[in-house]
């Protein structure tokens, strides 16, 4: 039996990989969700275009809403405020620097207000590193008491506070 040339087989190997590494998957259509959690309860309604939450163990808190499905969010940890974010983190094929790349929904009375963040607000559009069909402002988020710390793909690092 003859075995392949090893070149070919590298060279096969080398056209193959990065065309699938590099591959950009595309989103699963908006569908409806609930994700519990020891602050809250949210509830995602696709046909509504609506997150719902629910905050635990806070007497004569209702459930608040924000008019917008959330595919990507974190919530405060006692689910009065959230971040939605705006495609993970990612940019499809734009550094525009006024597009709106996330949103903090907050407790104010009994509604919900919005404060948004547009790109040049969070950091230089021409910094951010480029996937095949994107780009990407954001690493990291974590939670805290009082808002959010943001890791960006710049090296940088921001706080985003709950007001």
């Amino acid at each position: 039996m003859k075995r392949p040339n090893l070149w070919i087989s590298v060279l096969i190997m080398a056209l193959a990989l990065p065309g699938a590494a590099l591959a950009d998957e595309p989103l699963r259509p908006p569908a409806d969700f609930v994700h519990g959690g020891p602050a809250a309860t949210v509830r995602g309604d696709a046909a509504r275009n609506r997150t719902t939450i629910t905050q635990h163990g806070v007497p004569h808190s209702p459930s608040w809403s924000i008019p917008v499905w959330a595919r990507w969010y974190s919530l405060s940890p006692m689910g009065d405020a959230i971040l939605v974010l705006s495609d993970s983190g990612n940019l499809i094929g734009s550094r525009d620097p006024d597009q709106i790349v996330m949103t903090v929904w907050y407790l104010s009375g009994e509604r919900p207000q919005a404060r948004p963040f547009t790109l040049s607000e969070v950091m230089d559009p021409a910094d951010m590193p480029r996937t095949v069909s994107h780009f990407a402002w954001l690493d990291s988020l974590l939670p805290g008491e009082t808002g959010w710390t943001l890791k960006l793909s710049d090296g940088r690092t921001i706080k985003v506070t709950h007001r």
